[in-house]
């Protein structure tokens, strides 16, 4: 209870707007590496609309394209936190890094799918069994795209086995599924809203939906050692993407227009946009988990709630 108690206090006082008793010689510096894309824009957000300043934290946001980047900084010291998809933390959990997951990220939501399967507009592909025997593109293999591919072609009749997966960067998949290279894409926004408006592509399925209609696609982490010595710090950091989360859930105009100014990339207004996990749930989580194993990324499966920093 008596830790429980300053983090209620500070999310209430965040929620109601109202400013921590800080000073300006009391702000705690905080490095965060994450890219700058949808699923991990929330400390964009977070700095733009000042709710760092007020939980008291200097943040300094390092823009990093690459996770496995990310996570030799968090892993280095050059970074305190950094985001990550899950597929990746499980990983690096089971390879003993000493990861911990202190916040969620972007979700997916069958309400709003994000990531989908598609083909020509004139493929002859009807039901996931079609496509056994052809070749599917994702942008990283044993990703959670293709664990998401695989559980769909699974769960719809297919032998996702006789699929044959390649790995092709996202600017070059369009061009690929034109000239028929391949037959299928899994493709996310903002790439998939710019390949569907050239008319010449539809959405063949909603395969994430076959890892759950609700589940965390990413997550904030950092190491042990960090969240030990920096308790504080960490518990800020949580009640502001608490915070965050809920903002950026229910202002999408105004988030996207944030997003586009830190990625200098002119957005699409019809892209669907991420949403985003305010607790950590581990019941979001186990569904990536258990398919991550059933589909080859990770060895085996295990409870969820061991990659979470201890309260």
């Amino acid at each position: 209870m008596k830790r429980i108690l300053p983090v209620v206090a500070l999310a209430l006082a965040l929620a109601s707007g109202a400013s921590p008793a800080t000073s300006q010689t009391e702000m705690t510096t905080l490095r965060i590496a994450s890219t700058p894309i949808d699923v991990g824009a929330e400390v964009y957000y977070a700095q733009a609309l000042g709710m760092f300043k007020q939980a008291g934290l200097d943040v300094q946001i390092q823009s990093i394209d690459n996770g496995a980047a990310i996570a030799a900084a968090v892993a280095g010291g050059a970074a305190d936190i950094g985001q990550s998809n899950v597929v990746s933390i499980a990983t690096a959990y089971q390879k003993k890094l000493p990861f911990v997951v202190i916040a969620p990220a972007g979700a997916y939501s069958s309400d709003r799918p994000t990531t989908v399967l598609v083909t020509l507009a004139n493929a002859p592909f009807k039901t996931a069994k079609d496509l056994e025997g052809k070749t599917l593109v994702t942008n990283g293999i044993l990703n959670i795209a293709q664990i998401g591919g695989d559980a769909w072609l699974d769960k719809n009749g297919a032998d996702f086995k006789a699929v044959r997966w390649i790995e092709l960067p996202t600017t070059a998949t369009a061009d690929a599924l034109i000239n028929h290279r391949v037959d299928g894409a899994m493709l996310s926004e903002p790439s998939l809203s710019a390949a569907l408006a050239l008319g010449n592509f539809r959405i063949m399925a909603t395969p994430y939906d076959a890892i759950g209609k609700h589940w965390q696609i990413g997550a904030w982490f950092t190491t042990k050692d960090w969240v030990a010595a920096h308790p504080d710090a960490a518990r800020k950091f949580v009640a502001v993407m608490q915070q965050v989360a809920r903002w950026a859930n229910t202002h999408q105009t105004e988030s996207l227009k944030i997003l586009s100014d830190v990625s200098k990339t002119d957005y699409p207004k019809t892209m669907r946009r991420a949403v985003y996990g305010d607790q950590l749930d581990a019941t979001m989580f186990q569904p990536v988990i258990d398919n991550s194993a059933k589909y080859g990324a990770i060895p085996a499966t295990f409870a969820a709630a061991e990659l979470f920093a201890k309260p």
